[in-house]
């Protein structure tokens, strides 16, 4: 992908289970983002967020229908459970306390939406980062 998008905040969170619920083998141990990417995302999140302190990273796996798993089996890989390998979205936060990492991720005008930068997400084919492996 290029740059963030608007997603639901509960499919973040429900991707970020994935990863710390359903523990399976995995090869991937890295992850790389252009600077391009990244500084596009930043700029982008403060018009979309303004006054956003911080980011989270989420770690995340994102869920892999059969044909979909087949498709993105070049790009993102499949651990063999209907997820991806681990991967990780940014959203910015709101509030971020410097001392302990907290803050709120920043909803977007009153709605459930945050301005993610999903890396490697299936859905979202395209952008300057990869995940290593299966692409490195």
């Amino acid at each position: 992908m290029s740059g963030g998008k608007l997603t639901d905040h509960q499919k973040v969170l429900d991707w970020s289970t994935n990863f710390k619920n359903k523990r399976t083998p995995f090869t991937t141990n890295s992850a790389g983002i252009s600077l391009k990417e990244l500084e596009e995302f930043i700029a982008e999140a403060k018009v979309k967020c303004p006054g956003f302190s911080g980011l989270r990273i989420y770690l995340v796996r994102y869920p892999l229908e059969a044909q979909k798993a087949e498709q993105a089996k070049g790009r993102i890989g499949s651990d063999g459970n209907n997820l991806s390998q681990p991967s990780f979205v940014l959203v910015p936060i709101k509030s971020f306390d410097p001392a302990t990492g907290a803050g709120t991720d920043f909803k977007v005008d009153s709605t459930n939406d945050v301005y993610a930068l999903s890396i490697e997400n299936p859905d979202d084919p395209g952008g300057d980062s990869i995940l290593c492996p299966p692409k490195c």
